[in-house]
């Protein structure tokens, strides 16, 4: 099970071991990190400065690319399965980095689309590193095939489209939006399921576990819930906070605040199951370890 959490505190990267133990720096900059991202075989991860993207190794820290085009305001990141490529939401743009090739796929979105959401939308890559769904920056949920370069609609919201993600299949699409609804999609855009997000929810982020038997919704309304697939029942609220991260089985979730508290929760029952506070920092995200 997990046992450790990365962190960012400003320009540092921390390892925090949930058991109390003393954290270990990972990486410092010059420039506040504005996200990170761990590979699925938890070997590298991807790291956001000052509109730099940087591969750097894990746990040693060590740089291993840096890509020079800027990237300003990246703040989602993820990999495919074997960590070869990187999907990237930049400011007004869509990237996709290939580690092995250092080739770089981008797709730019209108300014003014860009300005109405807030500069609000969200990216990922398929498991296989051949597709991206995007959510935003308006109502539309689009698909981006890397081979041809096609961008098309998959469906639309009723209002701002902010989260979407693949499931663990890569053959459907799960999308939430500011209509407080999370939609499920085929990939030739016929709409499978509309399920009510509830009433204080728009979600923000989306994420599957458990082998797919398990999804989970966060959100305005700081709070998330859990659905069983295929059936539409929300199954527990679980906590309210400003970072959430869901264990690769689906039965831990970890949640972080500003502050610097971080707590290791039953995802099913709510039951705490570990808790440490990082003394004298303030937490711009955190992540649970593939380990």
């Amino acid at each position: 099970g997990p046992d450790s959490a990365v962190v960012i505190t400003g320009s540092d990267l921390w390892r925090v071991p949930l058991s109390g133990a003393t954290p270990r720096r990972i990486g410092a900059w010059k420039e506040p990190l504005s996200s990170f991202e761990l590979a699925p075989s938890g070997r590298t991860m991807l790291v956001a400065h000052g509109g730099v993207l940087s591969l750097i190794s894990i746990p040693d820290g060590a740089s291993l690319h840096e890509w020079s085009e800027p990237c300003p305001s990246a703040v989602t990141s993820n990999f495919s399965d074997d960590d070869r490529r990187i999907a990237v939401r930049c400011q007004g743009s869509v990237r996709v980095l290939d580690t092995v090739s250092d080739a770089v796929d981008k797709v730019a979105f209108p300014p003014a689309d860009v300005a109405k959401s807030g500069g609000y939308y969200e990216v990922v890559l398929d498991r296989g590193g051949k597709e991206v769904a995007i959510a935003g920056p308006d109502d539309a949920v689009r698909l981006w095939d890397l081979a041809s370069g096609s961008l098309r609609v998959v469906g639309r919201h009723h209002a701002l489209a902010t989260t979407v993600c693949f499931t663990p299949s890569s053959d459907r699409i799960i999308s939430g939006g500011r209509d407080r609804t999370l939609r499920i999609w085929h990939l030739d855009g016929t709409p499978e399921r509309v399920i009510a997000a509830g009433d204080n929810v728009a979600p923000d982020s989306v994420h599957f576990a458990d082998a797919g038997r398990l999804f989970s919704a966060s959100g305005i309304g700081n709070s998330i819930r859990l659905w069983r697939t295929p059936e539409a029942v929300v199954m527990h609220p679980i906590y309210d906070g400003m970072w959430m991260a869901q264990s690769a089985d689906g039965g831990s979730l970890l949640h972080a605040t500003y502050p610097g508290a971080l707590t290791l929760f039953d995802a099913h029952t709510g039951a705490q199951r570990a808790g440490v506070r990082v003394a004298h920092v303030a937490l711009l995200g955190a992540a649970l370890s593939p380990d």
